[in-house]
């Protein structure tokens, strides 16, 4: 048996097959293209759904890329290539908000500011710099991109260990905090208010990368009066809304066109 015949590498050109198909690809052009006997990709490509780096149904149906297979090509990407991709939505929020605007992804377990963009004025700001990382029950990205996950992964999220009291209004409690997933996930975005730091104030909403469900999120944050006497939640909620649609459809145009470092 040559290598190009082991199952672990067919698996791989059959993955080569349908990356280059964006509409995905049908067993029959699989085995067009491999040269490899229709029972055999059929029990590969089961075992790739199974496992979800690969969806689709059926013997004549289309396979296009998985979930789990996207989530860990997203969480790959060059920063530089998410920031330029990002930074026009980014910034046009900003001009909106006249606030900062962050870009936030979910790696691995850990919630990190990708970039962000600050507004031209110089009144002071609410900073947090790139390469910091958001606490998963006390701030609005940590809540939001926690919110979408299965059960499992938010158990691991949030840890075995105590949940820090950043300040009084900071939820520690694991059931209010299941309550309040479950309220982020109903009404599609999520608030602090005073719960890392002081007079803070943040709204953050989910950006659904294609088929790789949520794994980056936008926030606005800010201190509340500043932001709240310029325009109400709703109408916040829906610019961010706004923003992490165009974010998306960015990011679902042509997933496996960004390069790597």
């Amino acid at each position: 048996m040559t290598n190009s015949d082991k199952p672990f590498s067919r698996m791989l050109r059959i993955m080569d097959v349908v990356s280059a198909h964006p509409s995905g690809a049908t067993m029959a052009e699989m085995v067009e293209q491999l040269d490899i006997p229709i029972s055999s990709i059929y029990r590969l490509v089961k075992n790739l759904v199974d496992e979800e780096y690969l969806q689709g149904g059926g013997r004549h149906g289309r396979y296009r890329l998985g979930r789990r297979f996207l989530r860990q090509y997203h969480s790959s990407v060059a920063t530089r290539n998410l920031v330029e991709l990002v930074r026009p939505t980014l910034r046009h929020l900003c001009d909106q908000f006249d606030e900062v605007v962050y870009f936030n992804s979910l790696t691995g377990l850990t919630i990190r500011p990708v970039c962000a963009e600050f507004p031209h004025s110089e009144k002071a700001r609410t900073v947090i710099m790139p390469g910091d990382f958001f606490p998963v029950h006390a701030s609005a990205s940590g809540k939001v991109l926690c919110a979408y996950q299965e059960p499992a992964v938010q158990k691991e999220m949030l840890g075995s260990n105590e949940l820090e009291q950043f300040r009084p209004n900071t939820i520690t409690d694991r059931k209010a905090l299941e309550e309040e997933f479950d309220k982020v996930k109903k009404q599609g975005y999520a608030l602090i208010d005073d719960e890392l730091d002081e007079n803070v104030f943040a709204m953050s909403v989910p950006i659904h990368s294609d088929n790789a469900g949520v794994i980056y999120s936008l926030a606005v944050v800010c201190v509340k009066e500043r932001l709240l006497s310029r325009m109400k939640i709703p109408e916040v909620a829906r610019l961010l809304r706004q923003g992490a649609n165009e974010i998306s459809q960015t990011l679902t145009s042509n997933p496996l066109s960004y390069r790597f470092e």
